[in-house]
C-alpha cells in the first residue's frame, strides 16, 4: 500500500523532476505536495535522518526503476500497480476461503458475479482496470514489435479483450497493411475512441468472436 500512496502522491515524479544526479530531502519532497501538512515530511519518510542543527541528511534521488513508477513515462507500470492495490482487488482476498471451500472464484464470492460483469456495474473500477491493462500492455507490445515479425503476413487481426484499441493502434502504426478489429465487452467499447484502420466491435468472447486472419489474445499466467 505504501507504493500505491507514493504513486498517488506523485512522489516519483517529484524525485525524477530533480533531474539526473539530483537529490531531495523529505522536506523538499513534502514541500511540493498540494496539501500543506506540517508533518508531511515525516509522513513521506517515517524515519528522517537529521544533523544536530536540524538539517536533513538523508536525500532521495532517481534510480533506473523510477521511470517505471512515474505516470507520465512511456514504459510505466504505475497504473498497473494502482490496479493491483485497488480496494476491490484487496477486498477479494478476504474471500479466498470461500473460494477454496465453495469452488467459486473469489470475485464471485465477494460480488455474486464474474469480474467482467462486476466492472460493468462499477465505472470507477472499470476505469482503473482499463488503465492498468493499458499500462501493462504498452510495455509488452513495445517489446513484441521489436522482436516479432509475424504481423507482416496478416490482413485482419482481431484483438480479443483489446480495451480501447491501444494495442492495435501500436501494431497497425508499425504494420499499416493490417486491419484491426478491437473486440471487447460493450461497456468497454462504448468509451473507445476512433482509430484509423481499427474497427471497434462489442460482444462476449465466450459466445463468439469476429472473424479474422489471426486472433491476438493476451493471457496472464496464474
Amino acid at each position: 500500500m505504501t507504493l500505491k500512496v507514493a504513486i498517488e502522491l506523485g512522489l516519483f515524479e517529484i524525485i525524477v523532476g530533480a533531474g539526473p544526479g539530483g537529490a531531495l530531502s523529505a522536506e523538499e519532497i513534502a514541500a511540493q505536495l498540494p496539501a500543506k501538512n506540517p508533518q508531511a515530511a515525516n509522513d513521506v519518510v517515517a524515519c528522517t535522518v537529521v544533523s544536530a542543527d536540524g538539517r536533513s541528511l538523508r536525500k532521495y534521488s532517481m534510480t533506473p526503476v523510477c521511470k517505471y513508477l512515474t505516470t507520465n513515462e512511456g514504459a510505466s507500470i504505475a497504473k498497473y500497480a494502482l490496479l493491483e492495490h485497488d480496494k476491490i482487488n484487496i477486498d477479494i482476498w478476504h474471500h479466498v476461503k470461500e473460494s477454496v471451500l465453495g469452488g467459486v472464484h473469489p470475485v464471485e464470492a465477494a460480488y455474486g458475479m464474474s469480474a467482467f460483469d462486476y466492472m460493468g456495474t462499477d465505472p470507477r473500477f472499470s476505469k482503473v482496470f482499463n488503465e492498468g491493462m493499458l499500462s501493462h500492455s504498452g510495455i509488452m507490445v513495445k517489446q513484441l514489435l521489436r522482436n516479432y515479425d509475424g504481423f507482416a503476413g496478416i490482413n485482419v487481426l482481431v484483438d480479443v479483450g483489446g480495451n480501447d484499441g491501444a494495442t492495435l493502434r501500436m501494431i497497425t502504426s508499425q504494420h499499416p497493411r493490417v486491419k484491426g478489429i478491437n473486440f471487447d465487452l460493450p461497456h468497454v467499447i462504448s468509451t473507445a475512441q476512433p482509430i484509423p484502420g481499427v474497427q471497434h466491435v462489442s460482444g462476449d468472447m465466450f459466445d463468439s468472436v469476429p472473424c479474422g486472419d489471426a486472433i491476438f489474445l493476451k493471457v496472464r499466467s496464474p
